[in-house]
């Protein structure tokens, strides 16, 4: 099974629409939400079909994968989110999650179309302003 890591990063994201239907866990909190189609979702012995705007929060180290609905296409967010500022987050917020997700390893929520395209607009102004605040690699070779 493979571990998968996002390194130092504090967050990272993507939209996933092939190559998902592989066991594997992480070092991370996944939160990923389903943006377009159906798709199922296995973990911890059960298979949930997932629809649109259905969304998931994944422990690390839990192991999961998506199964595909032959003839069908499916789109979903992936947010992967170090342990640390997951944590951080949900203390200030609702220490009650990772409580729960200690427990039952993953939470389904769902989001409305207004949530997706929330979201997908805040990532939006995060990357842009992760592009404009880091450093470039020329910057970090330069003495």
């Amino acid at each position: 099974m493979e571990i998968l890591d996002i390194y130092d990063l504090p967050f990272s994201t993507k939209l996933t629409s092939s190559d998902d239907q592989h066991v594997h866990s992480h070092k991370f909190y996944e939160c990923f939400y389903v943006n377009e189609g159906n798709i199922y979702h296995e973990a911890e012995g059960k298979s949930i079909l997932l629809k649109t705007g259905d969304a998931v929060i994944i422990a690390p180290y839990h192991a999961h994968n998506f199964k595909r609905i032959p003839g069908q296409s499916c789109i979903h967010r992936d947010n992967m989110i170090s342990a640390d500022i997951f944590e951080k987050c949900c203390n200030l917020i609702d220490p009650g999650i990772i409580d729960k997700l200690n427990r039952e390893h993953f939470i389904k929520y769902e989001f409305t179309q207004s949530d997706m395209e929330n979201f997908e607009k805040s990532v939006s102004s995060y990357i842009i302003c992760l592009l404009y605040t880091s450093p470039s690699p020329r910057d970090r070779t330069r003495s």
